[in-house]
């Protein structure tokens, strides 16, 4: 149960993160990219207070993606640490030939 939710957080958390940075640039790219294609500014470019705060609402997937990774990774270390060490006690114990 505890491995399952481990990797469920840790991919769903992965994909968040990536997300939150994919779009995150994509937005800032879009107000390169519109004001590179027309220098003299002829064109309505996007107003940097709306091109930061849609950066900011995919800055906030990333950061919930980032958390989620977190937990994710620490539940999954925690489970392969636990499998070690039984694994190292189960081989201490058992008869030497």
């Amino acid at each position: 149960m505890i491995r399952s939710f481990a990797i469920i957080a840790t991919v769903l958390g992965g994909l968040m993160a990536l997300a939150g940075i994919a779009g995150a640039l994509m937005q800032l790219a879009g107000m390169y990219s519109s004001a590179l294609s027309d220098p003299m500014g002829n064109a309505p470019a996007p107003a940097p207070k709306d091109v930061s705060s849609a950066m900011l609402s995919w800055v906030t997937v990333g950061a919930i993606g980032v958390v989620l990774l977190s937990i994710g990774m620490f539940l999954l270390g925690k489970g392969v640490l636990a499998w070690l060490l039984k694994r190292r006690s189960k081989a201490s114990t058992s008869p030497k030939r």
